[in-house]
């Protein structure tokens, strides 16, 4: 029987437990503090050692916390202590947390403690399938520790807000240091006085070939373009941004159009259709994919049945849109009308 941090642990003597519980108690406490657990999180551990940041944050208020352990554990921690909604995971970490993501599990904190060889990278990626609200990061390593947050920081939507060392054992080398990071991108109705924004990404949104030079600000004038952002506002208009760090980043938009005066990608007059563009810098991180399954929310919310788009033949994004559920139309030259049907879909 051990304890640590007022929780009880049944160990066989050859465990890992920490040698020096009295610090163990002042790092974990320091964890605690910056991962700002609140009454009804969703809190997901991954690696850290016996489960304790889990039984911490359920002892918090959360709701419901997902222990991941690579290995089987000595006993249940969470019975022991009298913890309920814990539950565990047994085995490799990267597919459970892509099994949370695919169930749509949100979460608002994540813990992660490797070894001093830091993280694999699809471990970051699976991570980063979460999104989580806040990522603690335990480290002993500072290499690792630095790699792994830039990756995190470079393709995720992640700041690091708080660094801090730990000393595990005076007079020694023993230094643990924890990262604290905070997720700063935010998907919002696009405000009316925001309207001019559309300009910009509808330029961004034009498909130029590779070895073509981009076309002139001015082709924005031609009629075939700027029916999708003139008097924006009116019936059957819905628009998204991406705001990172008060800077909007990428853009949806869909709108209704006729016979008379069709759009690209028109497919019937009760279908809108959808344009999206992200700015360069903050592409290939899964941006498109958020911001057009939050635009198919609300149009489903509004009661429309489906959604179309136009996308070039060669274009990367048509895969993208294929695995969103897209489905070829119809073929129009160089490029295909794509339509994803929304019933069915509602929850």
């Amino acid at each position: 029987e051990e304890s640590l941090c007022s929780l009880k642990f049944s160990l066989p003597s050859t465990s890992d437990f920490p040698s020096s519980p009295s610090q163990a108690e002042v790092l974990y406490s320091k964890v605690m503090e910056l991962a700002q657990v609140q009454d009804g999180d969703i809190v997901i551990d991954c690696c850290t050692t016996h489960g304790v940041l889990t039984l911490l944050s359920m002892r918090e208020g959360a709701s419901q916390s997902y222990l991941l352990q690579e290995f089987t554990p000595y006993c249940d921690e969470a019975a022991l202590n009298g913890i309920e909604h814990v539950e565990r995971f047994v085995g490799n970490n990267e597919k459970h947390l892509r099994q949370l993501a695919k169930r749509g599990q949100r979460c608002n904190t994540l813990f992660l403690s490797p070894s001093e060889e830091g993280c694999e990278r699809s471990l970051l990626d699976s991570v980063l399938t979460i999104n989580p609200g806040r990522i603690i990061y335990l480290s002993r390593q500072e290499r690792t520790l630095k790699r792994d947050l830039q990756y995190l920081v470079q393709n995720g939507f992640y700041q690091v807000e708080v660094i801090q060392g730990v000393d595990m054992h005076p007079h020694s080398a023993n230094l643990q240091v924890i990262a604290s990071l905070k997720y700063v991108l935010s998907i919002r109705p696009l405000w009316r006085r925001e309207y001019p924004l559309l300009g910009h990404f509808l330029y961004e949104a034009i498909y130029i070939a590779e070895g073509e030079a981009p076309p002139p600000l001015s082709v924005l004038e031609d009629p075939s373009l700027s029916h999708y952002i003139q008097d924006f506002g009116r019936d059957g208009d819905y628009a998204l941004v991406a705001e990172v760090q008060d800077k909007v980043v990428g853009a949806v938009w869909v709108r209704l159009f006729d016979s008379q005066d069709p759009g690209y990608g028109y497919f019937t007059s009760e279908s809108p259709e959808l344009c999206i563009a992200i700015e360069e810098p903050f592409r290939n991180r899964g941006l498109g994919r958020q911001l057009i399954e939050e635009m198919c929310k609300v149009l489903l919310h509004a009661g429309y049945e489906k959604v179309s788009l136009s996308v070039q033949k060669e274009s990367r994004a048509y895969k993208l849109y294929q695995s969103l559920g897209f489905l070829v139309a119809e073929e129009r030259g160089d490029a295909y009308v794509m339509v994803r049907f929304l019933q069915g879909e509602r929850r």
